[in-house]
């Protein structure tokens, strides 16, 4: 398998309030680790949400790093949809001086389809000989990144994960609960993208009535005890493999974000 000839005649990336963005993942600057990567990566996963609400709001966010950085990382307890989330962190892990790339990505489908190639974008950072999968914008992906290995079984928190490699040179993240029964949730190639590759991706997913982050409220955002998902309909709080589904009216649904996620209707209404 050919591997990405990490930082050859690339330009730099813009950069960021990197102090500012550690700040609100509660973290300090360190020298770049697999470690670090690790902690920086679950971090981001427990602070920062995987949210459609500007959507839900009828604003619009700009497919722009520094208007990105302003609306998430720089505002209390929010956060944005996964092409968002992936885009800032690949400019904060640059910027402490991991090698990194974006790639496309795209879900699952059905278990053996899968859908356009720019739905989603994951980071490839590498260590020393290994690569591995970083992806903090998508509530099925890696708790923590995973070495990119064929059919190597890897543990994330409550289940189980693995990389695939088909005939054409596709990795496909599969998981699963019990070692045995595997789900495909997306695929990937080693290629890298440009950002603005996913603009009309991005414009997409906010605008179009087929967009699954205009069809319908969502903020999901991981916790010691597990993820804690809510939509307009339901909460649901993952607990040692236990669920709470109550129904939910929008005002139950405002209580809720508040009382899980920090943010208030004034916020959204700003």
């Amino acid at each position: 398998m050919r591997r990405l000839n990490f930082f050859q005649n690339r330009p730099k990336l813009p950069k960021i309030d990197a102090l500012a963005y550690l700040e609100r993942l509660k973290l300090s600057r360190e020298e770049p680790s697999m470690d670090y990567l690790k902690r920086l990566h679950k971090a981001h996963l427990h602070e920062i949400p995987h949210e459609n609400l500007e959507v839900q709001f009828s604003r619009k966010r700009k497919w722009d790093i520094y208007s990105l950085f302003e609306s998430i990382i720089l505002t209390t307890n929010r956060g944005g949809i996964g092409l968002e989330l992936n885009f800032l962190f690949y400019h904060l892990i640059e910027q402490l001086g991991f090698q990194c790339y974006a790639v496309a990505a795209s879900f699952r489908e059905d278990q053996h389809a899968f859908g356009n190639k720019y739905q989603h974008m994951v980071l490839l950072v590498r260590d020393n000989d290994d690569v591995w999968l970083a992806d903090v914008g998508s509530k099925n992906g890696p708790l923590v990144p995973k070495r990119i290995e064929e059919n190597q079984l890897q543990v994330d928190y409550n289940r189980y994960m693995r990389l695939h490699l088909d005939p054409d040179e596709n990795w496909i993240l599969q998981t699963s609960g019990d070692m045995t029964n595997f789900s495909n949730v997306y695929q990937f190639r080693e290629e890298e993208v440009q950002y603005i590759e996913f603009i009309d991706m991005h414009h997409f997913y906010q605008t179009d009535q087929t967009s699954p982050y205009v069809d319908e409220k969502y903020v999901a955002k991981w916790t010691q005890e597990g993820l804690i998902t809510l939509t307009a309909r339901k909460l649901l709080i993952a607990t040692s493999g236990a669920a709470s589904e109550p129904i939910l009216n929008e005002d139950a649904f405002l209580a809720q974000l508040e009382t899980h996620f920090g943010i208030h209707l004034a916020d959204l209404l700003e």
